[in-house]
């Protein structure tokens, strides 16, 4: 029985994209611009289709995507810990010295 509906799944995925193309081929004064826009998605999709039917729904990869995903953390980031300053030299004069937003001051050297 399993092995049926897999068959039947799997024609009902290929049938419909080209029962749509066949129906393309009847001449109806170039109107057909949604079934050929449907049948390009479906034809295009098919590979994802088959993928998900066959591979996703199966107990074996939802257990495995389920660990994978249980195992994977987010990073911890932290912002605004570290210290900077900036220096800049004027043409004859000193270096003025500028530091990071919780030091307000500058200094000259």
């Amino acid at each position: 029985m399993k092995k049926l509906m897999s068959s039947f799944s799997l024609s009902v995925i290929l049938g419909l994209s080209w029962i749509l193309g066949y129906l393309l081929l009847i001449d109806t004064k170039g109107e057909n611009r949604v079934l050929s826009i449907v049948f390009c998605l479906l034809t295009a999709t098919q590979g994802l289709q088959i993928f998900i039917l066959f591979t996703v729904r199966t107990s074996v990869f939802m257990k495995k995507t389920a660990e994978l995903l249980t195992s994977i953390s987010a990073p911890k980031v932290t912002l605004h810990q570290e210290r900077y300053s900036l220096w800049k030299r004027l043409w004859n004069g000193p270096r003025e010295r500028y530091k990071s937003t919780e030091e307000q001051s500058t200094s000259q050297f």
